[in-house]
């Protein structure tokens, strides 16, 4: 009988295994004795409420500049195109230049003069004319002299 001894063994273990899970399914939907109320082994964690997807921010509000929109550059006076136009209206207004043919560039303050003259005091005289405007940092003359221009 001693073959036997391992089957009974397993028969045991077995039954025993069978009754556990019988009893575990049985007491499933019972509640504690005692009267207490089972508390879960973690608290609940409470989640936070889903925000609202944020709108992108509103462009600034620009305000209109004076003289009802028109190019800021024509209210700065130190712009690049209004310096160069100030000096070119200078030049060209000038009657002591007479037949002075100029153009006139402007980047942050520093002036360039291009054209021709048809002296070299009327050369000189043009970059006077441009270095003594206010927010001119500098002038680099270009102005060829030409006979007869």
């Amino acid at each position: 009988m001693r073959a036997n001894r391992p089957i009974r063994l397993a028969r045991l273990l077995r039954a025993a295994a069978i009754s556990a899970l019988a009893l575990g399914i049985a007491a499933c939907g019972d509640a504690p004795s005692g009267g207490e109320v089972a508390k879960p082994a973690t608290p609940p964690v409470a989640q936070p409420a889903a925000k609202p997807p944020e709108s992108p921010p509103a462009p600034p509000v620009q305000a209109t500049p004076p003289g009802g929109g028109r190019d800021t550059a024509a209210a700065d006076p130190c712009a690049d195109a209004t310096l160069a136009e100030r000096i070119k209206s200078t030049l060209d207004t000038d009657a002591s230049f007479g037949a002075l043919a100029v153009d006139v560039t402007a980047a942050a303050g520093a002036v360039t003069l291009f054209g021709s003259a048809d002296t070299e005091a009327s050369r000189a005289k043009a970059a006077q004319v441009a270095s003594g405007m206010p927010c001119v940092k500098s002038v680099q003359n270009r102005i060829v002299i030409v006979r007869g221009s």
